[in-house]
């Protein structure tokens, strides 16, 4: 389901403007983090989220 949400985001991750794929990628972390607390805590997706950055 978590991967499924970063595949909704892609459209948004994958442009070139910095302030859209930052606000993308905290969407996608609040979203995430509302659907399983533990995946803020993940190094897991601390890596995902470090290489979308």
């Amino acid at each position: 389901m978590l991967l499924g949400l970063i595949a909704e985001s892609s459209n948004a991750l994958a442009l070139a403007d910095e302030a859209v794929r930052a606000a993308a990628i905290t969407d996608l972390r609040e979203r995430m983090i509302d659907l399983d607390s533990d995946a803020d805590e993940s190094a897991f997706w601390g890596e995902i989220f470090e290489d979308l950055g």
